[in-house]
C-alpha cells in the first residue's frame, strides 16, 4: 500500500508539472510583435513680416582736445544738453541709453605741432513708439547736441514681438507637417499624431534704414520704415505606421 501511494504521488508531480511548462509556452507564444515602431522627424521653419511700432536712434556727442580731461567735459556738456533736447521732444529718460563712451589718444594728430591730440565720444540709443516721428526726432537731435546720427532701426515692442512671434511658430508647425507628409509618401508610410515638437529658435530682423536730408522747403530729415522679419524654427516627430 505505501508503494502505490508513493508512484501516484511522483505521477501527480508530474503531471502538475508537465501542465505548468505548458501555460508557461502558451504564454510566450501571444506576446505581441512591438519591433514596427516607425517615426518621422523634421524641422519646420516660419517667418511673418510685421509693420514695425518703434524705433531706435543711434546719436553720438563727440569732442576733440588737447588732453582727457578737457574732452570728457564737452562730451559731458554735450550729452546733458542732448539729453534735454530729447526731454523736450517727449522722449522719456528711459528710452535714452548710453551704448558707448570711449576718450583715446588720436595717434596720427593733425594739429601740426606735434601735440597730442584726444578725440572723445559717447554714444545713444533712443528708442522712440512713434515711428513717423523719426525724422523730427533727428533734427531736434542736431540742433540740440547730437554731432553724429549712426543710423535708425526699426523693430517691434515686446507685446508686438510676442503676437507675431506667434503666429511664426504656428506657420513654422505648418510647414513641419508638410515636410512630413512628403516623406511619408516618399517612402510608402502612413503619418500618425504628433509624439514629439518642441520650438528651438525665434529670431528678430528688425529693419536698418538709411538716413537721409531731404532738400526740400522745410529741410527736415524723412526715413522710410520697411517691415520687420520674425522667424521661428520646430522640430516635430509624428508617429507611422508602413502602408
Amino acid at each position: 500500500m505505501q508503494r502505490n501511494t508513493l508512484v501516484a504521488a511522483v505521477l501527480a508531480v508530474l503531471t502538475v508539472t508537465t501542465v505548468a511548462v505548458g501555460v508557461g509556452m502558451a504564454a510566450t507564444e501571444t506576446q505581441p510583435d512591438s519591433t514596427d515602431t516607425r517615426t518621422v522627424a523634421v524641422a519646420g521653419t516660419g517667418e511673418v513680416d510685421a509693420s514695425p511700432d518703434a524705433a531706435v536712434v543711434r546719436l553720438s556727442v563727440t569732442a576733440r582736445g588737447p588732453d582727457a580731461a578737457n574732452v570728457s567735459d564737452e562730451i559731458a556738456a554735450g550729452a546733458s544738453q542732448l539729453r534735454e533736447t530729447l526731454a523736450d521732444f517727449g522722449v522719456p529718460e528711459d528710452d535714452v541709453q548710453t551704448q558707448h563712451y570711449n576718450i583715446h589718444q588720436d595717434r596720427r594728430p593733425d594739429s601740426g605741432d606735434g601735440e597730442p591730440v584726444y578725440v572723445g565720444e559717447q554714444s545713444f540709443e533712443v528708442t522712440l513708439e512713434d515711428v513717423d516721428e523719426v525724422g523730427s526726432l533727428i533734427d531736434a537731435a542736431v540742433d540740440g547736441g547730437a554731432d553724429d546720427v549712426g543710423g535708425v532701426r526699426f523693430t517691434l515692442s515686446s507685446e508686438r514681438r510676442d503676437d507675431v512671434r506667434d503666429d511664426a511658430i504656428r506657420a513654422a508647425v505648418e510647414d513641419a507637417g508638410g515636410e512630413a507628409a512628403v516623406i511619408a509618401d516618399s517612402t510608402n508610410l502612413q503619418l500618425g499624431g504628433v509624439q514629439r515638437a518642441a520650438s528651438r529658435e525665434t529670431s528678430v530682423s528688425p529693419y536698418h534704414a538709411d538716413v537721409a536730408q531731404v532738400a526740400d522747403a522745410g529741410g527736415g530729415t524723412t526715413v522710410d520704415p520697411e517691415d520687420v522679419t520674425v522667424s521661428a524654427t520646430v522640430e516635430v516627430t509624428f508617429a507611422a505606421t508602413a502602408n
